[in-house]
């Protein structure tokens, strides 16, 4: 992608979220005659064929932007989260000499998009930055304005100026600005006058399927990406068409997202429509989460593992990719170690959870723990791990006798941690380290006890039971024991000591798969 494309999409979160805060602490001042009222759809001046799509509302308002202006103020730690933001972009586009208050404020609208328009040919990605206006003139002084602006043209009746040394192309029309590779910059003009992503019916279903107040918004059209990039990479015809033909039906046809805003959370709702999946998120999931010990950092439960992994190796290897091997790599797996993976252990596999624990970067375990559906079977298996890891050179696999172990064994290798492998009851557990093996075959709490997690989760909504966990804090202390005196970590604590418990949850409505993940703050 153009270098100045890249530094523009980068700043677009940085500009929302600027004037977001701007408006939520009714700071927001108009100014100039407007040639619009500053609403301009961004997605219409963007192509209907564009992969990639991002939105962001920069002047919420009502309950939306109370809500963004509350949460501001916690992880900025400050009274004046407007002026806090505005500082940092005035540090961040100083080399181009603009100021927020005074260059950009004046004439900038609600609504901001930003899109990739082509991967291109060349190996560079063409896209185009859109921002709502609502003094077009205003914007037009300020870009003649500025040094970078470039030399004038002209393209389908409107005039843009193109800096020729970084490719960056900008234009003012219709209630919006627009900043792009100059070929973007033309798709865009091309949209804004005939078929436009507005009109897409595919981002109509995109934008009804996670519906209510959004802060941001993201479209991707996943098989028009995969065709385009195998376009450009050559791939558009023979048997490398073919298989990827295959392998998109099997892919969801779009994935969306919407970020919002609660007084002390900030909360992201996505959903894949068109995913021919079987699999179902399901209560077991988040019933395994509560049960994880109460010391893990980071947590996941799977609603039976066994069937959700027999269906993804059934669905992989009838989708037409079972000629890259699939099906012959299991069985050759089966011949060398006599262990059938479909018989020998996803059968009785059922509810799962993987967590990892730990206070400090030396003391990092982590832990899958599988509920068995037939302890014989899992015992059994349980052998045949024992002697594949024993026939695995450069291992050393000794005998586990602990209380509640009905068959185990342990794995070590030169500068590995210890692996510990038992089925105890109905309880299949392989963990790293003796104290995260300990607390997964008998946690002294549980996850579900743990005021971080039970806060986050009770935002989650009824629609969703947590099936993932982050403990916030304890994330930053790990990545300030491996940093140790960076600044960098230093000048990015403060903002992540603000984040508490982030949890996400997930179900499936016939074919569009949701999910929400909820950030709290403290």
């Amino acid at each position: 992608m153009h270098t100045t494309l890249a530094r523009a999409l980068r700043r677009l979160a940085l500009l929302a979220l600027a004037a977001a805060l701007v408006a939520a602490a009714g700071l927001a001042a108009g100014c100039g005659s407007s040639s619009s009222a500053g609403d301009a759809d961004p997605a219409a001046a963007i192509p209907a064929s564009a992969p990639l799509y991002a939105e962001a509302v920069l002047r919420p308002d009502g309950t939306l932007g109370a809500n963004v202006d509350a949460v501001a103020r916690k992880v900025l730690a400050t009274d004046d989260p407007a002026g806090k933001i505005a500082e940092l972009f005035d540090r961040a586009a100083r080399n181009d000499g603009l100021t927020f208050r005074k260059d950009v404020e004046p004439w900038l609208g609600k609504r901001a998009g930003a899109a990739v328009t082509s991967l291109g040919g060349t190996g560079k990605a063409d896209g185009v930055l859109v921002l709502a206006s609502k003094d077009d003139d205003l914007a037009r002084k300020t870009i003649a304005s500025s040094p970078q602006a470039g030399a004038p043209r002209s393209y389908n009746g409107v005039d843009y100026r193109l800096d020729a040394a970084n490719g960056t192309a900008i234009a003012v029309t219709g209630g919006r600005v627009l900043i792009g590779s100059e070929r973007g910059l033309h798709a865009a003009i091309d949209a804004s006058k005939g078929d436009s992503l507005a009109g897409s019916a595919k981002l109509k279903r995109a934008r009804d399927a996670i519906p209510g107040d959004q802060l941001g918004f993201l479209y991707l059209d996943v098989r028009g990406f995969v065709q385009a990039a195998a376009s450009q990479a050559g791939m558009s015809s023979g048997p490398a068409a073919a298989l990827l033909g295959t392998m998109s039906a099997s892919l969801p046809q779009t994935i969306a997202a919407r970020v919002g805003a609660q007084p002390d959370a900030i909360t992201i709702d996505a959903a894949a429509i068109g995913l021919q999946s079987t699999a179902e998120p399901g209560a077991g999931g988040a019933a395994m989460l509560t049960r994880l010990p109460r010391s893990s950092w980071l947590a996941l439960g799977v609603g039976n593992l066994g069937r959700t992994l027999d269906d993804t190796l059934t669905q992989v290897s009838s989708s037409g990719l079972g000629g890259l091997g699939v099906e012959a790599l299991l069985r050759q797996f089966r011949q060398r170690s006599g262990l059938d993976v479909r018989r020998d252990l996803l059968a009785w596999m059922g509810d799962a959870g993987i967590f990892v624990s730990g206070t400090s970067t030396r003391e990092i375990g982590f832990g899958l723990v599988v509920d068995s559906k037939d302890a014989a079977a899992t015992r059994r298996a349980v052998g045949k791990l024992a002697r594949l890891a024993g026939a695995t050179s450069g291992t050393l696999v000794g005998p586990l006798t602990t209380a509640g172990v009905d068959a185990g064994f342990t794995v070590k290798s030169s500068g590995g941690p210890e692996i510990f492998v038992a089925a105890a009851g109905d309880r299949f557990v392989i963990a790293a380290g003796r104290p995260a093996f300990e607390q997964a075959l008998a946690p002294t709490e549980t996850l579900g006890t743990a005021p971080a997690f039970a806060g986050a989760a009770a935002k989650l909504g009824g629609a969703y039971r947590p099936a993932f966990f982050l403990d916030m804090p304890q994330v930053t202390r790990l990545i300030g024991d491996a940093a140790g005196s960076d600044a960098r970590f230093a000048r990015a604590k403060p903002y992540l000591d603000a984040f508490s418990g982030v949890v996400a949850g997930a179900r499936r409505d016939g074919d569009v798969s949701r999910a929400r993940i909820v950030a709290t703050v403290r």
